[in-house]
């Protein structure tokens, strides 16, 4: 018969969620840097992996900042009110500045136009990372929230 292993201490799940941070950030940075180039034609598979690449980074985020909280606090509402307004304010941005309202040109070179590269880059992909993020952190504290209920009715 096996038996349990306790639980990790707070020391360990900090660092734990420090790790996930470092990785989730590590996973977004392709994609916020690859804003300031103009990508060839041949780059097609790199254009449609970053994306992905981006939302595994968002994902991973969101999921260590719930860690941390519920290791500062063991309330879930607050998270996920965090979330419903993280979706809220960037569904605001997105219908006061659609992504195709941007006013860029090409000038045929590598580097991206300032336009473009801060519309891209730091409007259309920070907004949408903020949307996706507090849809990830209200689905993941409703899973916590669902796990916590199933183990607190299994113990009885």
């Amino acid at each position: 018969m096996s038996r349990v292993a306790p639980p990790p201490g707070p020391a360990e799940q900090r660092r734990s969620i420090r790790r996930l941070t470092v990785i989730g950030v590590v996973l977004t940075l392709p994609q916020l840097i690859s804003g300031w180039f103009v990508l060839p034609t041949g780059w097609d598979l790199v254009s449609l992996l970053l994306p992905f690449l981006y939302v595994a980074g968002v994902l991973v985020i969101a999921v260590s900042a719930t860690r941390a909280w519920r290791l500062r606090s063991g309330r879930l509402l607050p998270v996920a009110g965090a979330g419903v307004l993280a979706i809220v304010i960037a569904t605001a941005l997105f219908s006061l500045w659609p992504p195709d309202q941007a006013q860029y040109f090409d000038t045929g070179t590598v580097v991206a136009p300032i336009g473009r590269a801060l519309h891209l880059t730091y409007l259309f992909v920070l907004v949408g990372a903020l949307w996706q993020f507090g849809l990830f952190v209200l689905l993941g504290s409703i899973g916590s929230a669902a796990t916590r209920w199933r183990s607190a009715r299994a113990s009885r």
